[in-house]
């Protein structure tokens, strides 16, 4: 538990630099930087432990990469290095195993958790019905099965007629 305390800890404050990274890359159009430090803040939780430390030690690497040029950015050399200890410190903890085992088995994942990465698929559902479905009636009754806000049905284009007098 201590473990993934640390864990989320860090992995929030290497999706921070990313964040920052991210909106350096926009204004400066770095469409390469961008792809490797734009993610959904539910990439951590997607991915196995190693597979994040991965993903955190390349982007406190793109973050070395770019230190020069990111002033203006609030990414410092410090915050880096410091990443860089602590990345180091997690990767030589013993890994975590994925249930902890009390009187009972329980998921080390949390129903927060989980409810988040249901809502990003279900986004991502929602994205590829709208996009690549063309049946209006489908695309209505999968919003009103999720009972979300719904979409919009389009306006009936009318036939302004002339006013008489």
């Amino acid at each position: 538990a201590q473990k993934n305390d640390l864990l989320a800890a860090f992995f929030r404050k290497v999706y921070r630099l990313g964040r920052k990274l991210s909106y350096y890359a926009k204004n400066v159009g770095d469409k390469v930087l961008l792809d490797d430090a734009a993610m959904p803040a539910t990439t951590f939780i997607r991915f196995t432990e190693k597979e994040a430390l991965i993903k955190c030690s390349s982007i406190i690497k793109r973050g070395m990469e770019y230190l020069d040029k990111t002033e203006d950015y609030d990414i410092t050399a410090e915050e880096l290095k410091s990443l860089e200890t602590e990345l180091a410190g997690l990767e030589k903890m013993k890994p975590s195993i994925g249930v902890i085992t009390n009187d009972r088995k329980s998921a080390t994942r949390s129903i927060k958790d989980l409810i988040t990465e249901a809502r990003h698929l279900l986004g991502m559902l929602d994205d590829a019905f709208e996009g690549m479905i063309g049946d209006d009636a489908f695309i209505t009754a999968w919003f009103s099965i999720r009972k979300i806000k719904g979409r919009p049905k389009p306006k009936e284009k009318s036939v302004n007629e002339p006013a008489q007098n």
